[in-house]
C-alpha cells in the first residue's frame, strides 16, 4: 500500500456490508480521502469490478469475501501503532482462556484502544486507557482461568441479553458486520458455560447447540470458501433468538 494511512481521530475506520439482490453494498461512513484512495488502488490492483453509489462501494455478491479482505487491510493499515516508549500498563494474560482473549481483542479493536500483545501474551495499553480497559473486562464478563466455565447473576443475564440482541439483529440483517461480530463473540462465550443454576439442562443444551451453530456458520463464512449464505445465518440466528427468549 505505498504509505501508511492515518487513523481517524474518532477511532478505527468503520465499515459494514448489506445484501442488495445480487450485489453487496459496503458502507464506509466517514472515511477520509487517504484510506478511500488506498481502497480504490487495491480494488484496481486486484481487478475487482465495482462501482460507487453515493459514497458506498457496490460489488457483485461473489466478490464479497475478497472485498471484505481488502477493506480489512485498509482498516488495519489505518490503525495507530503502539509506542512502547510511552508510559503503559501491562496485563499478564498468558493463562486466560482463548475465547476470552479473542473477545477482548475484538472489543479493543472496536473501541479504538491502541494496544499491543507480547510473545508472553501480555496486553500493553497506555496508562491513560487503563481505566477504560478495566471497564471492558467488566463489561465482557472476563474472569480469567479460574471461572471461565461458570457465570451467574447479573453477569449471566448481561451475556444472554447481549446474545439475544445480537442474534435478533443478525436474523434481521445477516450481512450486518457489527451484528455478526457481536453474535459470534457472545455465542462463543455462552457455548463454554456449564448449565447455570436454575436453568433446565436440556433447555440449556439447546441454547448451547444453537450458539455453536452460529459460531460455526460465522467462522465458515469468514473462511476462504465463504460457504455460509445469508439465509442460513439468518435462520440459525432466529433459532437461537427463540431459544433465548424464555430466559429473558
Amino acid at each position: 500500500m505505498g504509505s501508511a494511512i492515518e487513523a481517524s481521530d474518532d477511532g478505527p475506520l468503520q465499515s459494514w456490508w448489506v445484501p442488495d439482490g445480487d450485489a453487496r453494498v459496503f458502507e464506509l461512513p466517514g472515511w477520509p480521502d487517504e484510506p478511500l484512495e488506498a481502497l480504490r488502488a487495491l480494488l484496481a490492483d486486484e481487478d475487482v469490478p465495482h462501482r460507487w453509489d453515493d459514497g458506498r462501494l457496490v460489488v457483485d455478491a461473489e466478490r464479497r469475501d475478497q472485498v471484505i479482505a481488502i477493506v480489512a487491510a485498509v482498516v488495519e493499515a489505518a490503525l495507530p501503532r503502539f509506542d512502547p516508549d510511552r508510559p503503559h500498563t501491562v496485563y499478564e494474560l498468558a493463562d486466560w482462556p482463548e475465547d476470552e482473549l479473542e473477545a477482548l481483542e475484538a472489543t479493543l479493536a472496536e473501541e479504538g484502544v491502541v494496544h499491543a500483545w507480547t510473545d508472553e501474551v501480555d496486553l500493553l495499553v497506555y496508562d491513560e486507557d487503563e481505566e477504560f480497559v478495566d471497564e471492558i473486562f467488566e463489561r465482557l464478563g472476563l474472569h480469567g482461568p479460574e471461572s471461565s466455565d461458570e457465570l451467574t447473576g447479573a453477569a449471566l443475564t448481561d451475556l444472554l441479553t447481549a446474545l439475544f440482541v445480537a442474534s435478533d439483529r443478525l436474523a434481521r440483517a445477516p450481512g450486518d458486520a457489527p451484528a455478526v461480530l457481536d453474535a459470534h463473540r457472545s455465542a462463543r462465550a455462552v457455548a463454554t458455560l456449564q448449565p447455570p443454576y436454575g436453568i433446565d439442562p436440556v433447555a440449556w443444551g439447546a441454547i448451547v447447540d444453537a450458539a455453536n451453530a452460529i459460531v460455526e456458520l460465522v467462522e465458515r463464512a469468514a473462511g476462504p470458501d465463504g460457504a455460509a449464505d445469508d439465509d442460513e445465518v439468518a435462520d440459525a440466528a432466529r433459532r437461537l433468538r427463540e431459544q433465548l427468549r424464555p430466559l429473558l
